[in-house]
């Protein structure tokens, strides 16, 4: 396992740790959070970075709040934010409403958003999105292998993904996805994918 100085990190919420795997997400991921250190910058909170290589996702299959199964394959043609984050998380709560803006703003277009819970129940996820008004897609890793193996560390972690199924971009901790450069960089790809 890796840990890093707090001061680093600062603001990042963590679950648990786990181990580490091999999934390339996984050590784009980390090499990203390790480069970020190195130089000595102040924590990554709030930063969306992108991928130097072109990184394969890793396969995702998963049921949403209602039961109905979801596949990233799927959705191959569009641009997919895939969004791990958690109830008791206020940075990722803070981003839902941002995230909402965003798909709203891509109605029609070739855009998608899965909201990926991390080790919560079930009911308790179901009554949150009710709540909420939550209006994309919310998939249930009950056990957080799909966390572990997209090389998360920390909640909020989000992958843009362009159409040909390549991750393009990871945001760390929560980012305002509809305005600055977020919305640039999903303008783009999603123009791309037209």
């Amino acid at each position: 396992m890796i840990g890093f100085d707090s001061k680093y990190l600062s603001g990042l919420q963590y679950k648990r740790r786990l181990p580490i795997g091999y999934s390339p997400v996984r050590i784009a991921t980390l090499l990203i959070l390790v480069a970020g250190i190195l130089v000595n910058e102040p924590g990554l909170a709030g930063k969306l970075l992108s991928l130097p290589d072109a990184i394969p996702t890793s396969e995702l299959a998963l049921p949403d709040v209602d039961g109905a199964e979801y596949r990233l394959s799927d959705l191959r043609g569009s641009v997919v934010l895939v969004n791990f984050w958690a109830s008791w998380c206020q940075p990722c709560v803070k981003e839902i409403p941002n995230l909402q803006r965003l798909r709203a703003s891509y109605a029609g277009k070739p855009f998608e958003i899965l909201a990926i819970n991390v080790m919560e129940d079930e009911n308790q996820v179901r009554l949150f999105v009710t709540q909420h008004g939550i209006n994309f897609p919310v998939l249930l890793d009950t056990d957080g292998k799909q966390f572990a193996a997209w090389g998360s560390e920390v909640l909020p972690t989000t992958f843009v993904i362009d159409a040909t199924g390549i991750v393009r971009y990871v945001g760390i901790a929560d980012l305002e996805w509809d305005t600055g450069k977020a919305r640039m960089a999903i303008d783009n790809l999603v123009d791309k994918a037209r």
